[in-house]
Formats: structure tokens, C-alpha cells, sequence
């Protein structure tokens, strides 16, 4: 009954990378590899699966596998293979289902078919294999809905789970089956200590719901407080751990069914209604974390639903509460680059929260949200007054909260990237330097991930701004400081976590470009452009799109002020084909970068200078205070012959400090070298000199 021993992975999967593909490939891996074979299966001889492989790149056009994958290939005991609508169209998965064949495996190949149907979804190769159609591990649900497909998976994988364990399938779906009929609502985490606590009060919570018709009033008391255990403090202190987001998810998203069940049963639903909506809206965070904006939109919505009818119900606390979830909706369109939205929702909060005392740090909050989106949108005149009456508000609490804590910092540290990304370089350095104190000492207090990460984020918004203000030295240090406190961040699957990564080394990326070492910078640059890509990818949104434009652009004027004159242009072109579908979207900072990118190219790459005026006058105007725009608005002037006017431009550049001025004479070597020297350069640097 034992599985051979010459496999080094139990498990290939093979898939398209689609959204949808991709999503179900990541919930069967975690699934199989997590997968504990009943103990009668065990005893046995059944062995468990050890190892999955699955491949994260797709070379779209290439038919020729790459080594790595090859020998993974053929280091596998069996082959399951993603069918979607989508996958016949992938050269690369039907090679490597043609591959496995060849090895002479083909019995060992198993299609999870999640939409279409096998005529429509097998690549070419797989509908070759004969008695393929009797493993057809089938978990279509008629939508796209991945959460949905991967409910079906559990029993849907026992086909492969029994190849790989080396028993047969009518035994492990009938050990299967009693197990699932004992199992509790956290029985995926047995073993590991940290949930074992979960798993303890999951087994008396759900003892006492079935008992819940019986005693009524009291057993009703008992079950809500082992729910609200579920709902409150267990999820808070495991998100505190590494990897555990998923784990929060899946517990939040059974919590949700076994409260719908005590609802039904309840005699005063009122309480069990606060419940559920409390669980959607910490559902609705694991999944915005998690990078699942349109499920955790979802889930908000539900929350907000309830609210609104406990408002309408005039029941107590039903207004701030409702104000809150609206807040809670805005945050959760920000992380998804739908800037217009959030700000509508952080609006609706400020319209529902009542005016009172009690109100006034939710007050703050939500003003220090509208702040933040006006950032992104490039508007900093109002975001510094948000700001400013958010940080009234936080002040007036001398004893505040860690959560409240938190929040202060994030205000002051948010004025400071306002400030930064207007180009006031000097008047941003004060705020972002309390803004990361403040996090240092949140963090000393509590030294776990969630406070980690807003540290690393403000440290390298310290280290851009020290970098813009020529004290290189200091920035240096503040991103070595970073980097080494980054290298305990290890939760691959936490979207919050690779954005920072990927803001992290864009930062030193450009401290090291400032500083004329365009090796270091380029290093720095293609990992951020890498992490940006990878997030855009697993997420779809807006943010991770325009975010993996910017990181693009700077690989290639770092290649260009390099004299990489192959690089430059391709990444200039890559980042403007990633912006253009989402800048209107994303408001005008961004459609700013758009166009002043786009005269950059035309000026140097199109050689069209009147088209270079044309759109970086297009850009200032968008966002007057960009100071990229200005960059470029300056250089074609001067180029289509207004030198006086280029002067101007360049001495105001030059009035935001060193930084400033030492990337105009990066910029001007660059434009020499690259033969489009211009007297006006010589004059300029002569006066800031």
C-alpha cells in the first residue's frame, strides 16, 4: 500500500494564470498540502502528501519547457491539471500534460475541471488520454466565483489524495466521510499549538449551538459568548502571528454559517444580528489583506446591510456602528485603487456618525482616511487639512488606546507623504520623523507583525524624504534598518506585506540612484517591479497596476542615466501600457505620471519635442505641484527653444533642495551622454554650484 519512494513532489499542478485559475490553484495547494489522512488509513501504510509543486510563471509563447520544470515533471507522482475555458489556450500546459505522457504516466493524471466543459476546457494533449474521463475531479459551480469552487474541492481531491497515499479511493472517502461528520469547525488546524485553542472553543461552541433548542435563554447566553470568542478576540490575536491570515479567513467564513444557524434558533435575534455583522466586517479585512477586494467588499456589504436595519430599527448604537462599516467600505475601495469610491463611503461616515464625544476618534479616523485618499489623488492642499483637524481630534485623547495610538500615527505619518509628495521636502521631514517614533514606540510595546508593518512603511517614506534632502547618509542607514527588520515579514500570501516589500525597495532604489549608483538602484528597481508585477497579477486591481507602472518607469530612466539605451525604452513603454487602462480610474496623480513619462519618451526616444511640450504642459496641469512634471515640463521647454522659461522652471525645481538639484544633474549627464547636450544645462548648473 506504500507510495513509491523515487517521487520527490506527490503533487504537479499545472494551470493557466488567469485570476480565476490562479485562485483555485492556490486553495488546491494549500489544501493538499495540508491534507491529514484519516489515521485508519495511516495505520495502513497510506503515506501522506508531503510536497506540491507549482510552477509561478508562464513563459505565454514558448513550447519548450525550462529545465527546472521538467525535472519537477518528472519527479512527480501524479499530474493535476486546472481546466478552465482558458486553459486550451496555453501552449504551456498542454507541453507539460504532453511531458507527463511521454514518461509514461498518463494513468496518473487527474483534471480538476472548475468551468466549461471537457470538450471546451482539456488542452489538446489530455484529451489524448483514454479513460481520462472517469478522473475528472469535477467542482464546476456555474459562476467564477472561486471560494465557491474550492468548497467543492474537499471531497472532490479524494481521487488524487488516495493515488498519492497509495490506498484505495472507496477506503479513504469512507474514513473521509467519518471524519467529516466528527470533524469540528476548526479541525483543518489540528496540530499545530497556536490554533488549538480555536479548535477547543469551536468544539464547546458547536456542542452548545446543537443543544441550543432545549435551554433556551441560558444555553442562548452560552453559546453567544463562545461565538462572540470566535467573532472578537481569537481572530485579533492570531492575525498577530505569521501566515495566519488565511486561517482567520476560513474560521471566520465557517463562523459565519454556524452563527446563520444560531439565528434561527435564537429568541432575541437582535444580539445574534450585532454578531454577524461584526463577523463580516473582520471577514471583509482577512480577505482585503488577502488581496480579495471583490470578496471583501462583499462581505461589507452584508455588514452595512445589517446596520442599516438595526438603524432603521432605531436600535442603540445602530448610527456609529453603521458610520463605522461605511468607513470600513472605504478602506477596503482605497486598498483597491478605487480612490473616487472610497472617499464617497469615507464621506457617508462623516454623514452618519453622530456628533458626540464618544464619536470624536472615529471622527478622526475617518478624517484621516479622507486625507489619505486626497493623497493618492494628488490633491495635498486639502489632504494637509484633513489632516491637520484629524490631528486636533487625536491630541485631545491623553490616554489613548493602542488602537487610537495607531491611528494618530498614521495621521501624522500620511501628512508627512502629503507633504513629500507635494515637493516640500523640508517641511515634510518633521512629520514623517514623529510619524515613524511614533510607530517605533507602538511597536516596542508590541513587537508583532501588524505593528511591524507600519514602522517599515514609514521608515521608508523617512528615508525617500531624507534622500530628496541630500543627506544620504542618514537614508542610507534608515533603509538598512528597514531591510534588516523586513527580513522577519514572512507571510507570502499577506498582500499588505508585498506591496510594503515592494514600496521598500522602489525607496532605495531611488536613494541609491540619487546618489549616481545605478547598479545598486537597478538591483532595487527590478525587485520592486517584480513584486509589483506578482501583486498586480494575484489581485487585478487598479493600484497594484499603476504602482507596477511606477516601479517600470524608474528601471528605465535608472537604465537610461546608465547609458542602457535597450532597457530604458522597453521598461519606459512597459510602464505606460500598464498605466494608461487604469490612470483615469486612479485620478489625476497618476494620469499626471502618465503624460509627463510619455514626454520623457517622446523627447528622447520619438525625438518629437513639440509633442514632449504638448503633453508635460498636460501633465502640470493635471497636478501643478508634480514634481516630475515639472521635471519634464522644464526639459522640453528648453528643448523647443523657451530657455527663459526652462530657467524658471529649473530654478524652481531647484528651490526644493539638494535632492532636487542633484537630480537635475543626473538628468542633464544622462541627456549629454545620450547627445542631447543643450548650453542652457551649463548655465543652470554654473548658478546652483
Amino acid at each position: 500500500m506504500n507510495r513509491p519512494s523515487e517521487y520527490t513532489y506527490d503533487v504537479f499542478i499545472s494551470y493557466r494564470h488567469k485570476p480565476l485559475d490562479e485562485a483555485v490553484t492556490r486553495g488546491t495547494f494549500n489544501r493538499l498540502e495540508s491534507y491529514r489522512l484519516p489515521k485508519p488509513i495511516l495505520k495502513k501504510g497510506g503515506a501522506p502528501i508531503h510536497r506540491v509543486f507549482r510552477d509561478t510563471e508562464e513563459l505565454a509563447v514558448s513550447k519548450v519547457l525550462t529545465d527546472t520544470i521538467m525535472q519537477a515533471l518528472r519527479e512527480t507522482r501524479c499530474l493535476v491539471v486546472v481546466c478552465s475555458t482558458d486553459t486550451p489556450s496555453s501552449a504551456w500546459v498542454d507541453r507539460e500534460v504532453a511531458s507527463f505522457i511521454e514518461m509514461g504516466k498518463a494513468g496518473d493524471i487527474f483534471p480538476l475541471l472548475i468551468s466549461g466543459t471537457p470538450e471546451t476546457s482539456f488542452p489538446d494533449s489530455l484529451k489524448l488520454v483514454p479513460d481520462i474521463s472517469k478522473r475528472i475531479m469535477d467542482v464546476r459551480t456555474g459562476d467564477a466565483d472561486a471560494r465557491r469552487i474550492l468548497a467543492k474541492e474537499e471531497t472532490a481531491l479524494l481521487p488524487v489524495i488516495a493515488r498519492t497515499a497509495g490506498c484505495s479511493y472507496k477506503d479513504l472517502l469512507r474514513e473521509h466521510s467519518f471524519r467529516k461528520r466528527r470533524r469540528t469547525l476548526t479541525g483543518w488546524a489540528a496540530g499545530s499549538a497556536v490554533f488549538a485553542l480555536v479548535a477547543l472553543v469551536s468544539l464547546t461552541f458547536w456542542t452548545r449551538a446543537e443543544n441550543y433548542r432545549a435551554g433556551a435563554g441560558r444555553v442562548q447566553d452560552r453559546s453567544m459568548r463562545m461565538l462572540e470568542s470566535m467573532t472578537y478576540p481569537i481572530p485579533d490575536a492570531l492575525v498577530g502571528f505569521t501566515g495566519t491570515y488565511p486561517r482567520v479567513a476560513r474560521i471566520l467564513e465557517d463562523n459565519t454559517a454556524q452563527i446563520n444557524d444560531i439565528l434561527a434558533l435564537a429568541t432575541d435575534k437582535t444580539e445574534v444580528e450585532a454578531d454577524i455583522a461584526a463577523n463580516y466586517e473582520k471577514l471583509a479585512t482577512s480577505y482585503t489583506t488577502l488581496g480579495y477586494f471583490d470578496k471583501a467588499q462583499e462581505a461589507q456589504q452584508k455588514a452595512i446591510d445589517i446596520w442599516q436595519k438595526r438603524k432603521e430599527e432605531q436600535l442603540p448604537g445602530a448610527e456609529t456602528a453603521l458610520a463605522s462599516a461605511w468607513n470600513n467600505m472605504g478602506r477596503q475601495k482605497q486598498a483597491a485603487g478605487k480612490y473616487a469610491e472610497s472617499e464617497k463611503y469615507f464621506r457617508l461616515s462623516l454623514e452618519e456618525l453622530p456628533d458626540t464625544e464618544e464619536n470624536r476618534i472615529l471622527r478622526a479616523t475617518v478624517l484621516s482616511n479622507l486625507g489619505a485618499v486626497r493623497v493618492e489623488q494628488g490633491d495635498y492642499q486639502s489632504a494637509g487639512e484633513f489632516f491637520s483637524e484629524s490631528g486636533e481630534l487625536f491630541e485631545q485623547d491623553t490616554a489613548a488606546s493602542g488602537i487610537v495610538r495607531t491611528e494618530y500615527a498614521s495621521c501624522v505619518y500620511n501628512y508627512g507623504a502629503a507633504l513629500h509628495r507635494a515637493g516640500q521636502y523640508e517641511k515634510a521631514q518633521s512629520p514623517l520623523e514623529k510619524g515613524t517614533e511614533l510607530f517605533e514606540t507602538i511597536y516596542a510595546g508590541s513587537p508583532v507583525q501588524n505593528n511591524l508593518l507600519p514602522l517599515l512603511r514609514a521608515r521608508s517614506a523617512l528615508g525617500a524624504n531624507l534622500s530628496q534632502l541630500a543627506r544620504f547618509d542618514e537614508a542610507m542607514q534608515v533603509f538598512g534598518k528597514a531591510d534588516l527588520e523586513a527580513q522577519k515579514l514572512t507571510d507570502a500570501g499577506n498582500i499588505e506585506i508585498s506591496m510594503l516589500l515592494a514600496e521598500l525597495y522602489n525607496q532605495y532604489g531611488f536613494c541609491c540612484n540619487m546618489q549616481g549608483l545605478t547598479e545598486e538602484a537597478d538591483i532595487n528597481f527590478r525587485r520592486s517591479t517584480e513584486a509589483y508585477l506578482d501583486i498586480a497579477q494575484r489581485t487585478g486591481s487598479d493600484t497594484a497596476a499603476a504602482n507596477a507602472a511606477l516601479a517600470c518607469f524608474n528601471v528605465g530612466i535608472n537604465a537610461f542615466q546608465a547609458g542602457d539605451y535597450s532597457s530604458a525604452p522597453e521598461y519606459l513603454q512597459k510602464g505606460l501600457d500598464l498605466l494608461e487602462p487604469v490612470m483615469e480610474e486612479m485620478g489625476n496623480y497618476y494620469a499626471s505620471l502618465y503624460w509627463a513619462w510619455h514626454a520623457f519618451y517622446a523627447l528622447t526616444f520619438d525625438k518629437n519635442e513639440t509633442a514632449a511640450l504638448e503633453e508635460s504642459a498636460r501633465a502640470l496641469t493635471l497636478q501643478p505641484d508634480s514634481v516630475i512634471a515639472a521635471h519634464y515640463y522644464g526639459y522640453a521647454l528648453m528643448y523647443n527653444g523657451y530657455e527663459e522659461d526652462a530657467a524658471r522652471v529649473f530654478e524652481a525645481l531647484a528651490a526644493l533642495g539638494q535632492g532636487t538639484i542633484d537630480n537635475l544633474r543626473l538628468d542633464f549627464d544622462a541627456l549629454s551622454r545620450y547627445g542631447m547636450h543643450h548650453a542652457l544645462m551649463d548655465k543652470v548648473m554654473a548658478e546652483l554650484s
